[in-house]
């Protein structure tokens, strides 16, 4: 799905030397699933709230990871 997908980044480009925050990306495919990848990086909350584009363009999904250096993978169904 992500190879013929719509990329969108959700959030800047992390900084190379010591990323902090989050950092995440929708793929939206052409049966019209999405899927998002999300990673919480270094100094950051649990807790964050993404704003989607593309085809669910304004839907919120919300994201917990309780440790600093993990990844989500979110796979939303076609709508």
């Amino acid at each position: 799905m992500i190879r013929d997908a719509d990329v969108y980044h959700l959030t800047p480009p992390p900084v190379h030397h010591d990323p902090t925050g989050w950092m995440a990306l929708q793929y939206d495919g052409e049966q019209g699933q999405t899927v998002v990848l999300a990673y919480r990086l270094g100094q950051s909350e649990p807790q964050r709230t993404f704003t989607l584009r593309g085809k669910r363009a304004g839907e919120r999904l919300p994201l917990t990871l309780e440790a600093e250096w993990r990844a989500a993978v979110v796979e939303l169904p076609a709508q």
